[in-house]
């Protein structure tokens, strides 16, 4: 439903929608739909919002990760959000612990485990804050360092 869907609102030549699952990284490099639109020979941009903290350790997620990133031209970035329980561990355990008996568990990890995504990129400043704080367009809330959710951005070196 969802495929159908995402498929009637594309709109033109320049957006397509695929049927891959991430953890399988060649499928959605290779598929002629993403060749045709991306040029791996230059440089791009990887979203990873909000998505890593669905696979488990058993998903390889630094390999996936790394996959991707072999496949970007240097000059790249790369772009993660992913949750943690460093701010509020019970409370993320309790959240943790309800996405457990759905189909898509949830995996929390530290500050420090998230970085190793960006492992060998140039961390673009603020660095890996929470995401409230990455260049806010208005006051950063009061309850900002609360959120969930780290942030950040690298560059590939050329």
């Amino acid at each position: 439903m969802v495929l159908a869907h995402s498929r009637a609102l594309k709109t033109g030549n320049g957006a397509a929608v695929i049927q891959a699952d991430m953890r399988d990284p060649d499928a959605v490099l290779r598929h002629p739909e993403t060749r045709r639109l991306i040029d791996f020979g230059q440089p791009l941009a990887i979203l990873f919002v909000a998505v890593l903290h669905f696979l488990g350790p058993a998903d390889g997620p630094q390999e996936i990760g790394a996959r991707f990133l072999d496949a970007a031209a240097p000059g790249s970035y790369l772009v993660v959000s992913h949750v943690t329980g460093d701010t509020r561990p019970r409370a993320a355990e309790g959240a943790a612990a309800a996405y457990a008996s759905t189909a898509n568990p949830a995996t929390l990890r530290t500050r420090d485990e998230i970085l190793g995504f960006f492992g060998g990129l140039d961390l673009v400043n603020p660095g890996l804050v929470p995401v409230p704080h990455w260049r806010p367009d208005e006051p950063i809330p009061a309850d900002a360092d609360k959120v969930w959710m780290l942030g950040g951005i690298a560059r590939k070196p050329s």
